[in-house]
């Protein structure tokens, strides 16, 4: 029986209304999460909400732009061995790849059988090897920026247009968010990178005390090898150099002799075989071209999939092999070699930190195979080591100064901001406000709308040429931080409130006075100023918003001006 027509409605006002609180749900929890992987699983999750597909790669651009890394995927059963191996690998945005091609045209892609053949090269080999019917790449955008793609593909069944459509709605969802997880990613990274620096330094400058007096390559391999062995429990290592543009296997050590005729077999098969630098040789010239380790956790899940031919013959020799890694050895950041470790019984199970160190180690091995190769004495090379030591160093503080400095304009990061803002407050309690202290914030005036303009390269050329007034016009005592987006703030010692005012109206004489000198023409720009005082048993938080309410009322009162702030009122 049909329904009445005022019921039919109903139903569907309800079914929209629905569909509308699932969407505010999901956006609100795209904006309380900023952790890339949960993100990432959201976005995987909602992506299969609605359709189907049998795979899904999700790449997003490193921050040079010139590669995208694949930070999800999510392959059928039969190759799930191979997930792991794909999981942050590199992608080169090449003029072919449909994924270059997706972000060069700022469009989804539908590749299907039939035009399969005008994406020659990575494209067409995960077509055909992962069996596909049809796959769709479509754009991640952030504003009007692609950031990376979503690969989703079908073995059965044709992705047509509707459900392309849906998939990119779905991805618009997520960009904004993406880009703010990639840079929170990267930032507690360094900063991570900085907390463990101290012990990795501390265990890299072991391991150099037992090299100190090594002066013949082959001693490095043979040390290097059983090292790696003891420490990490495999029970097979190699040592593979490029000698006159192919790889060769210099050496290969065994931990136990039970192993000893798998490694005469070994031996005799390396003794004749090389690989080429070339990807379709197999996995060690794809190691060393990208110049990354590889983890393989279980062999035993990737026999059956295809692979190169030298690579067949390798893990035919090694019929028991279970977990395989693989990283560059380098020297200056180029990889001249490769470490391989596999363990023939059982599977071993490194944390991240056992990678990053075994990856850091082929960075010190391939210096030490440069030393022993250029220096005779051991003086030469216990002089080349302390300055192998020198250059940690230097890596700590050149990773300190990332985590602190905005890359845009060379300023002080937020971060940086905040930890000197509560330093500062310290001092001044413990001197019992001997000396005043102020901050001002500034903010651009209708930057958005410069923004929209004149585009994104003049709004980053505007805010570089701030950054530069800001620093030109106060002190070296002052501190001059980029607050978040077009917001900066200085930290001024020794400099009560209307100091503080004078400082900044000179300021914003100075940024109203000459224009910004973009590729289009010179464009004049202004700026807000909101002034502030700290006072005795101030929190940060109240003298931080005092300053920003002063802020406000300078935006408020027709910007391009300055206030300061009203007097704090304190609890006895």
């Amino acid at each position: 029986m049909e329904q009445p027509s005022g019921s039919k409605n109903q139903q569907l006002d309800k079914q929209a209304l629905l569909e509308k609180s699932r969407q505010f749900d999901l956006l609100q929890a795209i904006h309380n999460t900023v952790e890339l992987p949960e993100l990432l699983e959201l976005m995987s999750g909602e992506i299969k909400r609605f359709n189907k597909y049998d795979g899904m790669l999700i790449n997003l651009t490193d921050r040079g732009g010139d590669n995208l890394i694949c930070e999800k995927i999510e392959l059928p059963e039969e190759y799930k061995g191979i997930e792991q191996s794909y999981y942050k690998y590199k992608f080169p945005l090449e003029p072919t790849d449909s994924n270059t091609r997706c972000m060069r045209e700022k469009r989804a892609i539908t590749i299907t059988e039939e035009n399969v053949d005008n994406y020659p090269g990575n494209t067409k080999t995960r077509f055909e090897r992962w069996q596909m019917k049809t796959m769709a790449v479509v754009p991640i955008f952030n504003m009007m920026d692609v950031i990376g793609t979503v690969v989703v593909f079908s073995q059965s069944e044709v992705i047509h247009g509707a459900s392309s459509a849906a998939l990119q709605e779905i991805v618009r969802f997520f960009g904004t968010q993406l880009t703010n997880a990639m840079y929170f990613a990267y930032m507690r990274e360094q900063e991570d990178l900085i907390s463990k620096a101290a012990e990795e330094h501390e265990r890299f400058l072991a391991f150099v005390s037992e090299v100190n007096d090594l002066v013949s390559v082959d001693q490095i391999y043979d040390l290097i090898s059983k090292e790696l062995l003891r420490k990490f429990s495999f029970d097979l290592a190699g040592v593979v150099m490029l000698e006159e543009d192919e790889l060769v296997v210099e050496k290969n050590t065994i931990i136990d002799d039970k192993f000893h005729p798998y490694y005469e077999r070994w031996n005799e098969y390396y003794s004749n075989t090389s690989y080429k630098v070339d990807v379709s040789d197999g996995t060690t010239p794809a190691v060393f071209i990208q110049n990354r380790y590889m983890f393989i956790p279980d062999i035993g899940q990737i026999r059956h999939l295809p692979m190169s031919p030298k690579d067949s013959q390798a893990l035919g020799i090694l019929p028991t092999a279970r977990t395989f890694f693989c990283c560059p050895i380098r020297q200056k950041g180029q990889a001249v070699g490769l470490i391989w470790l596999w363990s023939l019984e059982e599977i071993v199970e490194l944390s991240e930190q056992d990678k990053k160190m075994i990856d850091l180690l082929g960075s010190f091995i391939g210096t030490a195979i440069g030393n022993a190769k250029l220096y005779e004495k051991v003086e030469h090379q216990n002089h080349k080591i302390e300055e192998l030591n020198e250059v940690l160093e230097q890596k700590v503080n050149q990773l300190h100064e990332m985590a602190t400095k905005d890359n845009l304009t060379s300023l002080y990061n937020f971060g940086f901001f905040q930890n000197e803002l509560s330093h500062r407050i310290m001092e001044y309690r413990r001197s019992q406000g001997k000396y005043h202290m102020s901050i001002i914030i500034i903010d651009v005036d209708h930057f958005k709308i410069f923004n929209d303009t004149y585009g994104h390269v003049a709004g980053n050329v505007a805010l570089q040429d701030v950054a530069q007034r800001l620093l030109k016009r106060t002190r070296k005592m002052d501190v001059v931080c980029r607050y978040g987006g077009e917001e900066f703030v200085v930290i001024l010692p020794k400099c009560d409130v209307h100091g503080a005012q004078g400082v900044a109206e000179k300021l914003r004489a100075d940024i109203e006075k000459d224009p910004i000198v973009i590729e289009t023409g010179n464009v004049f720009i202004t700026a807000s100023f909101g002034c502030a005082q700290y006072h005795p048993e101030e929190e940060y938080d109240e003298f931080v918003e005092r300053a920003d309410q002063a802020l406000y009322r300078a935006k408020e009162g027709g910007r391009n001006r300055v206030e300061i702030s009203e007097e704090v009122s304190h609890k006895q």
